[in-house]
Formats: C-alpha cells, sequence, structure tokens
C-alpha cells in the first residue's frame, strides 16, 4: 500500500487513477469470491442430496435383509 509520503507527491488525477484500479481489483477479487462462494453452496446442497439417496438406499437394504432373516427364520 502507499505510504503516506508516495501518497502526498501523486497528483489528484493520479490519486483518482489509483483508487479506481485498486477499486476495480477490488471487485474482481469479490466477483471470484463470490463465485467460489456460489460453487460452494451447489456442490454442498448436491453433496446433501446423495446424502439423502445414500441413506434412503442403506433403509432400503436394511428392511430388506430384515426380510430376508424373517423368511429364513420361518422355514
Amino acid at each position: 500500500m502507499l505510504d503516506e509520503i508516495e501518497a502526498n507527491q501523486l497528483s489528484d488525477s493520479e490519486f483518482k487513477a489509483l483508487v479506481i484500479m485498486k477499486f476495480k481489483e477490488l471487485t474482481i477479487s469479490y466477483q471470484k469470491l463470490q463465485g467460489s462462494y456460489n460453487d460452494l453452496t451447489v456442490n454442498y446442497i448436491n453433496m446433501k442430496k446423495e446424502m439423502e439417496t445414500i441413506s434412503k438406499g442403506q433403509e432400503e437394504m436394511k428392511n430388506t435383509i430384515s426380510e430376508l432373516k424373517n423368511t429364513v427364520e420361518s422355514f
């Protein structure tokens, strides 16, 4: 970052140009972070759906095993 002496040596137009440039850099950084956040949110939602599907599959398998066990025991 500019120290006070360097900032004092800049003309008004140079300072304004520098501020605009830094603002644009911050805007780009913010947009990248926002994109990363959105990607993470989508990935989280997809993982949550997959976990629910897996959980349902595990429950179905548990029920099937229980039914098979009952069938075998009835013989």
